[in-house]
This record gives structure tokens, C-alpha cells and sequence, in this order.
């Protein structure tokens, strides 16, 4: 088994900013304590605050919560290690969170002597019109119309298939986004580094493009919305959401340059 070395630093603990339980707290307390009894330095924040947090100080980030915690935490993590902590695993899945109560104590003890391993995990990315945008997926990117009652038209195009879709939306996931709504939808957990998509709830397909397929990462994808007042959505999530007409081309791609660095 190889194990990574890392210099340990100062470590960033990043919670849930609402909702906690009894759980979460007990699961809290045996983080921080533990860092205290190792002699780890630490600051904590929520997952609301962290865009406000110079994340150059921190060689670690571990975050206390559940997959939604991690997903608005690592939003912000270029370098760093991250270490994911369920801090309440009966109501929440934590496919990114490795660790709970229950294993955290002797986990955070390996760490402090540099043996662990890390999971290269790719996100993806987005050009309009040909320009980059600096925002990454850890899950998924949806491509659909703003208001979800109106019907997307949109032209799709992977590699050499192409068809014109009528339907909810266009759903693309890395891996790690294989199990949540990309699975609900229809698609096909996968447990590679490649990208998915999923047509959501089409009306009609005219082309040669299936249903859902896993890709591989150099897989070229564009998507021309044959309206306007389309959106283009980060993790399913309202504050990463750009809004393209007619007119523009979307292509979505999997950044391999700088994969997330999570702790297993």
C-alpha cells in the first residue's frame, strides 16, 4: 500500500452553516478534540463564510457535514488535501464523505503521521463561446431552460453523435456525481474518470445520440440551446449559474489539470 507524504500545516475545518444535530455535534467534538490531543493547528468556518477565507494558509481541508458541505467547500480548493467527514451518516449518503464518528479519531491519528492515501477525483469544466470560466463541477453541470416548466431545445453533440433533444434538461457527471441525480435520472453509475450525461425526462430525440452514455475525459461535447433564457448550473446550485441564448455555444470538458486531492 503507498501512502502520500504531505507536509502538514495548519488545518482548515469546514461545518455546515444550519441544521445541526446531536450527531453532528458529538461528531464535532471528536474532530476538534482530536486535533487539540495531536497538536494539530486549526481554524474553522462554515460553508458559507469559506469564499472569505485565504485558502493559501491551509495545506488540508476537512470538511464536517455531508456531501452538500464538501461540494460548497471544495468550490474554493485549488492544492489542497480534503478530508470528508459525515457528521450524520443516518440521513445523509456521504458518497464523498469517507469518515464518521465512528472512524474519524483513529483516521485523524494516521494523518498527523503521514499515512494516508488520496483519490485523484476530476471535476468538470465549461467554455462559452469559447471562453473558460474558472468554475468547476464536482458533481455535476445541468443545461436547461431557467424556468424548469418550459421545454428545452437544445442541439447536442458527443464526439461524432449529434441530435436535436426536447426535454427537461441535459444532466453531465463526473464520476463521483454518478450516483445522485445523474443516477436518477437515468444514467449509469460509473467508477472511472470519465464523464456522463443524461438526457432528463426527453420528449424527443432526433439524431443519433442515446439516452445516456459514460464518455471518456477527452470526450468533446458542445451544446447550442436553440433558444434564449437558458441556464447553465454548477452542482445544481442557484449561485454558480450562468444564463446563455441562442446564440452561444456551450462546451463542457473534464479538467484534468487540477483533480481534487481527496483523503480515503
Amino acid at each position: 500500500m503507498k501512502f502520500q507524504k504531505y507536509d502538514l500545516e495548519k488545518m482548515l475545518v469546514v461545518e455546515k452553516s444550519q441544521g445541526f444535530s446531536n450527531d453532528h455535534h458529538k461528531t464535532k467534538n471528536i474532530v476538534l478534540g482530536t486535533l487539540e490531543r495531536l497538536g494539530i493547528k486549526y481554524d474553522i468556518t462554515n460553508d458559507e463564510s469559506i469564499k472569505q477565507v485565504d485558502m493559501n494558509k491551509y495545506e488540508t481541508i476537512l470538511t464536517l457535514g455531508g456531501d452538500g458541505t464538501f461540494v460548497n467547500a471544495v468550490k474554493y480548493v485549488d492544492r489542497q488535501n480534503v478530508i470528508g467527514v459525515n457528521s450524520n451518516p443516518n440521513t445523509s449518503v456521504g458518497f464523498l464523505t469517507k469518515f464518521d464518528k465512528s472512524n474519524v479519531e483513529e483516521f485523524l491519528v494516521r494523518y498527523e503521521k503521514k499515512k494516508f492515501e488520496v483519490e485523484k477525483f476530476y471535476r468538470l469544466g465549461v467554455k462559452i463561446n469559447d471562453e473558460e470560466y474558472s468554475q468547476r463541477a464536482v458533481n455535476e453541470i445541468l443545461v436547461g431552460e431557467i424556468d424548469i416548466r418550459h421545454m428545452s431545445h437544445l442541439d447536442i453533440n458527443v464526439n461524432n453523435k449529434s441530435a436535436y433533444v426536447r426535454g427537461n434538461a441535459v444532466l453531465f457527471a463526473a464520476k463521483q456525481g454518478s450516483y445522485a441525480f445523474y443516477k436518477s435520472s437515468g444514467g449509469t453509475p460509473f467508477d472511472i474518470n470519465a464523464v456522463g450525461y443524461s438526457l432528463v425526462l426527453p420528449y424527443s430525440i432526433e439524431g443519433n445520440l442515446e439516452k445516456s452514455e459514460v464518455c471518456d475525459i477527452n470526450t468533446k461535447i458542445v451544446v447550442l440551446p436553440r433558444r434564449n433564457s437558458c441556464k447553465v448550473v454548477f452542482d445544481c446550485d442557484d449561485n454558480r449559474t450562468f444564463i446563455v441564448n441562442e446564440k452561444d455555444k456551450i462546451e463542457v470538458f473534464v479538467d484534468t489539470k487540477k483533480p481534487l486531492s481527496i483523503v480515503k
